[in-house]
């Protein structure tokens, strides 16, 4: 940010000014980012479920189903800590499809694995085995850099 404020300092700036210094500063094209929460609107509704020990004792697998209707398919990550017999690991699990299983293995048996109370992405998010909600009315948001809004 610091670098994009001195390189256009006292000048005229657009939205791809930012993006393209983004995209410099972090190393890798990040275009799909701005695209799907920039220039598109909605945010994910995620139905999830966290399987500790699955498929086998060192994995944790993590099952999604994106629901939001008018909204595209959205590229995201989730935040878990996972406790294994070593100690506990944060770990990023990244979905991009509709309704998907991410596997994550690790070095030692799993005992735990749990959302993060912050996620780095606002998304909207529901244990598979808690029945749909009709409404959003009283929905739960989980937004990054440490912020939760309820509506």
């Amino acid at each position: 940010m610091h670098q994009y404020v001195a390189a256009h300092r006292n000048g005229a700036v657009n939205t791809e000014d930012f993006i393209t210094s983004v995209n410099a500063v972090a190393g890798q094209d990040l275009d799909w980012f701005f695209q799907q929460w920039v220039y598109q609107a909605g945010h994910p509704e995620v139905r999830y479920e966290i399987q500790p020990g699955v498929p086998t004792y060192n994995d944790v697998s993590v099952t999604i189903q994106q629901t939001q209707q008018n909204a595209p398919i959205f590229r995201f990550p989730l935040k878990l800590d996972v406790q294994t017999q070593s100690g506990v690991v944060s770990r990023f699990f990244w979905f991009n499809e509709q309704n998907q299983t991410a596997v994550e293995h690790f070095d030692s048996p799993v005992v735990n694995a749990d959302l993060v109370t912050f996620q780095p992405l606002l998304v909207q998010l529901t244990p598979m085995d808690v029945p749909p909600v009709e409404s959003v009315c009283g929905a739960q948001f989980r937004i990054g850099f440490g912020l939760s809004e309820s509506i």
